[in-house]
């Protein structure tokens, strides 16, 4: 079965998790190889997040709640939850902003051809032989 993803692309995303985690801050990252994308919502690396991701049957579940571990207050720890939240959301808005003015550029001197993939199940993809 052929893996439809960049083997790298998945380690640098648990070197960055492990960053986080030691430095008790959150990221949502993207990356990129020449034929892959890998990204990562990294909102339950730190303490002070109400954020967990649970497993279910169907992949996972974004829960809510305080954690037992920070010393802030559970208001502290939503406020400080929301503020990331907010603030990830306006980046992101931004960059797609940002990239779709660019590939709107690149659309006058040439054709693009994309298929949206995200949300596949990466392993679930039948080796074709391409």
């Amino acid at each position: 079965m052929k893996k439809n993803y960049d083997p790298n692309l998945r380690a640098a995303v648990e070197e960055i998790r492990a960053v986080l985690i030691k430095r008790n801050i959150a990221g949502h990252i993207m990356l990129a190889s020449p034929t892959h994308t890998e990204f990562a919502k990294l909102y339950d690396t730190p303490a002070w997040s109400c954020i967990s991701f649970e497993k279910t049957a169907d992949g996972y579940v974004l829960r809510i709640k305080a954690k037992v571990a920070s010393c802030k207050s559970d208001f502290e720890k939503m406020e400080s939850t929301v503020h990331m939240l907010c603030s990830f959301r306006d980046i992101i808005t931004n960059e797609f902003n940002s990239i779709d003015a660019i590939l709107s550029g690149l659309r006058k001197h040439m054709t693009i051809l994309h298929l949206n993939k995200i949300g596949e199940d990466p392993d679930s993809t039948p080796d074709d032989g391409t």
